[in-house]
């Protein structure tokens, strides 16, 4: 349980000292920050927001961004592999291709100097090349720790200063130890067996003198001009893309399906659509941006964005000053990931409350009656409740605890006799389902990012280039590489792989009990008039009689079935996922991965004919998650795929919902199998002490007892809550006790109940209450709640509640780790601050493309992430269970794009 202050604030602020002065926009009311600014710059102060790159230079949408803006760039290589030193010249070479020598900023390291005996690349040969290079040249060691800290430090004396964050980019090939580097100077710790499929982003805060100076206005300039080269052609308004249709190649199911693509393949209109397409994200990001006249005078050293508002369509946009009240830190935030852990078991039952049900804790306070009994005073409801028979030694002690309502069911004896499949499937572990679409759509072909292919040419020194691939080419691939990784880590797990274009097939992972009974069994055709109940059906008659087998039997036949596919068809997505929900309803902890391109247009689900079947969606997701299955969807970017009504399944099994370039679902795949499902039957009951209450959208304004049922749990989601006082009238308490209780059911079948209890002091001064702030709570529930009420269409309200976090995080953050968190929290909420600010005036009137787009960002941003928001040091934990076993690492390296 983590809060968003260390200080519980109880009053409710009126007046002058309440209030803060905003910028508004005429034309709307909407907020404009002004809370971005550097203007505490101490001249040595600089937090580095350092993205470390996965062990491939595969394609990386959140690569490029950062290769195009980032401050600086690390290159690394390992002074015992000769071959990682000649390919980092290959990546200094790349990085010209996309800056200028004037943005340009880097430093070559030479890691791994620790292994003394193993070295073939001497100190002279980096020198010299670092020359050759005009760069600085250090070598380190990460597992010493040695010179880590002044490659750091060297990096940003290159770097003009232009205020205090700063991107560094860490480069180089797989296995020279880029991670262990970021690690060891982050964290200072050493990790040797680090997942190198991870990519991700480390704030750390350091002093630097010597820095050259630098133009603040000049960097802008630059970074905008390399963001506008990263990002397509945009167009204007939001006129509907016309062209060839993911209907129109769907229905031709007739025709023969296209030629597999070549290297040398074309697929021109179809990178158009898609570049146009993703360029509906606002309604007129590349309109001039002016000035706007004000009665007040800004200072120079605010930025136009800071003073104007994000980029806003329309002539001159007129602001004004407002007052808006101010927010504060009365955040609760539970990571429920921690549901995975083994659990805190306490023998006997709990003893609850008898009005509110509250569970005795350590926040509980026992008096002595006259006859040695106990009473206990529920410190959130108030009732007295008498003749307790309990020592206050007995009382649960610690803030987490658990109590077993139901073991876990005892497996079946190896070797038992199969007459009932229903049973033995109950104690068999989660099965996963890859359901691809293999309709005609898919066969079409996208063009390999510039970054990309341009890193294939500079590796292998113009020998080899890729400039477009087919999408059914990167699933495929994403599927191969994702089912062999857990060949190697999860022999024992269960993989089955079905397909859909205008039917479904099944193409393997398991074996019929018996004889086939027809050579087109696990084969289901003519679907457009199939009910929804008959599917569910079909799906539960085949898992009678196709057992799924381990991969370490499946494993070659399912890799030759993938590698197999060729496309075919229209798109009877609802009915592929109807029969592989049928199909693993009796296996719990089961997931589905559903890999689509197209607008569902064949049976059950259809969103192509009117009238359109989008209440099939929370359908299937509520049997799914009866059946405590979890549904991912990866949908392939370039045309409309009815994302909005697609995601309802996934959103309500707690997957995930992702539109991606075809060449980033290998990395996708990836996160999914990291992210696994800890628990599900999870439901979240909370309670607040009597003088508080919830503030939270959707919910009544005046309870102090929440419940929200969670079912299933992945293991990066977590769960915020909002409160406020009651009475702001009423004396102010010293300590504000807090309880959650968390009904789950393990994956081993364990029903239990966890108790989370704990106090927090209380003030009524603002100045406590922002010192102690967490930055990272404060930011992770700011981005969830805006988007939630973006989603329910009130943008206003999200405008404005974002802004106000904005500016208490900016006033509060004043050590290192509060600073490191401000910078990962304005980076999170950056593009969503955009997208509802550019277009608050016209929130409800997205074309489908916008709404495609920005249904992806508000479900990813109402899915939570604490760990994104969070400073280097809090993030030891989470890199300590970020490990790889060295088979699987050995075949990541071996796959070369």
């Amino acid at each position: 349980m983590h809060f968003g202050s260390s200080y519980v604030y109880t009053k409710t602020d009126h007046g002058s000292d309440s209030e803060e002065e905003v910028v508004v926009r005429d034309d709307d009311d909407a907020v404009l920050s002004r809370s971005d600014d550097d203007s505490d710059d101490d001249g040595e102060s600089c937090v580095l927001d350092i993205f470390d790159t996965a062990g491939q230079e595969e394609y990386s949408t959140m690569r490029e961004q950062y290769v195009r803006t980032g401050d600086g760039f690390i290159v690394v290589f390992s002074v015992t592999d000769d071959t990682s030193f000649h390919e980092a010249e290959s990546i200094f070479q790349w990085l010209k291709r996309f800056r200028t020598e004037e943005d340009l900023c880097v430093v070559l390291c030479g890691n791994k100097t620790d292994l003394a005996d193993e070295r073939k690349v001497s100190r002279e040969q980096g020198q010299q090349l670092a020359d050759s290079l005009g760069v600085p040249y250090f070598e380190t060691s990460a597992k010493t720790g040695e010179n880590v800290t002044r490659l750091y430090q060297g990096l940003m004396k290159t770097i003009p200063r232009t205020g205090v964050e700063y991107k560094v980019v860490m480069l180089g090939t797989g296995g020279v130890g880029k991670s262990s580097v970021t690690l060891r100077f982050t964290q200072n710790i050493f990790m040797d067996d680090y997942d190198p499929t991870i990519e991700d982003s480390y704030r750390k805060m350091i002093q630097v003198t010597g820095q050259p100076k630098g133009d603040k206005k000049s960097k802008k300039r630059l970074q905008k001009k390399a963001r506008a080269k990263s990002q397509p052609k945009k167009t204007k308004g939001r006129r509907q893309i016309t062209g060839i249709s993911n209907a129109s190649m769907d229905l031709q199911a007739s025709a023969p399906p296209p030629p597999r693509a070549s290297p040398g393949g074309g697929g021109g209109v179809f990178s158009s659509i898609r570049r146009a397409l993703s360029g509906l994200g606002s309604r007129a990001r590349d309109q001039q941006q002016h000035r706007a006249q004000n009665a007040r005078s800004w200072s120079d050293s605010e930025s136009e964005e800071e003073v104007c508002g994000e980029r806003h369509s329309g002539s001159q946009q007129k602001t004004h000053v407002a007052k808006q009240r101010k927010t504060d830190g009365n955040v609760v935030l539970l990571s429920l990931g921690q549901l995975g852990d083994d659990p805190n078991l306490i023998t006997g039952d709990p003893m609850k409350c008898q009005q509110c049900e509250a569970v005795l804790s350590s926040t509980s306070t026992l008096t002595p009656q006259d006859d040695g009994k106990k009473t206990w005073k529920c410190e959130f409801c108030g009732k007295e409740n008498r003749d307790l028979d309990i020592e206050d030694e007995e009382i649960p002690q610690g803030d987490c605890f658990d109590f077993m309502l139901e073991p876990a069911p005892e497996p079946e004896a190896e070797g038992a006799a199969e007459t009932d499949g229903k049973d033995e499937k109950k104690t068999t572990a989660g099965y996963t389902i890859y359901c691809i679409d293999i309709s005609s759509s898919m066969g079409q072909v996208c063009q390999v990012p510039e970054m990309q292919a341009a890193w294939r040419v500079d590796r292998t020194r113009g020998q080899s280039s890729v400039d477009n691939v087919s999408r059914l080419q990167c699933i495929k691939e994403a599927v191969q590489r994702q089912i062999e990784q857990l060949h190697t880590d999860q022999p024992e797990k269960p993989v089955m792989v079905a397909v859909f274009g205008s039917d479904v097939w099944v193409k393997g992972g398991g074996d019929y009990v018996g004889p086939p009974t027809s050579s087109r069994d696990g084969y289901f055709s003519s679907l457009s008039r199939v009910t929804y109940d008959a599917l569910i059906t079909k799906g539960k008659e085949l898992a009678q009689k196709y057992r799924l087998t381990p991969l370490a039997e499946s494993y070659v036949n399912l890799d030759e079935a993938v590698g197999a596919l060729q496309t075919s068809g229209a798109t009877a997505l609802g009915p592929a996922l109807s029969i592989c929900a049928g199909f693993i309803s009796e296996v719990p902890s089961s997931e589905i991965v559903l890999c689509t391109d197209g607008m569902p247009n064949v049976g059950i689900g259809n969103l192509q004919n009117q009238p359109l079947d989008t209440a099939f969606y929370r359908t299937i997701g509520e049997y799914a998650k009866a059946n405590k299955t979890v549904i991912n969807v990866l949908a392939v970017e370039g045309e409309p795929v009815g994302l909005p009504h697609v995601q309802v399944a996934a959103e309500v099994t707690g997957g995930t919902v992702n539109v991606l370039n075809p060449l980033e679902i290998v990395r996708q795949l990836r996160l999914i199998m990291q992210n696994a499902m800890v628990a599900t039957t999870v439901t979240v009951t909370f309670f607040l002490h009597p003088d508080f209450v919830f503030d939270e959208p959707g919910y009544p304004d005046n309870t102090s007892r929440l419940s929200k049922e969670l079912g299933n749990v992945m293991k990066e989601d977590d769960l915020t809550f909002r409160f406020k006082p009651k009475d702001a009238s009423k004396p102010t308490v010293e300590e504000v006790p807090f309880q959650v209780q968390v009904h789950y059911t393990r994956r081993d079948g364990m029903k239990c109940l966890r108790i989370m209890s704990k106090s927090n002091k209380a003030t009524a001064d603002r100045k406590n209450m922002e010192e102690g702030i967490n930055v990272s709570v404060l930011g992770a529930a700011a981005v969830k709640q805006t988007a939630v009420l973006a989603q329910a269409g009130k943008a206003k309200e999200a405008n404005y509640h974002l802004k106000a976090v904005k500016r208490l995080a900016k006033r509060g953050a004043k050590t290192s780790d509060q600073r490191e968190e401000l910078s990962a929290f304005k980076d999170e909420c950056a593009d969503l601050d955009e997208e509802i600010t550019d277009n608050l005036s016209d929130w409800g009137k997205a074309s489908q493309a916008q709404q495609e787009a920005r249904s992806k960002m508000l479900f990813a941003k109402s899915k939570g992430g604490h760990r994104r928001f969070q400073n280097a040091a809090s993030k030891a934990d989470l890199v300590q269970e970020r490990q790889m076993s060295k088979a699987s690492t050995e075949n990541y390296y071996a796959n070369k794009f």
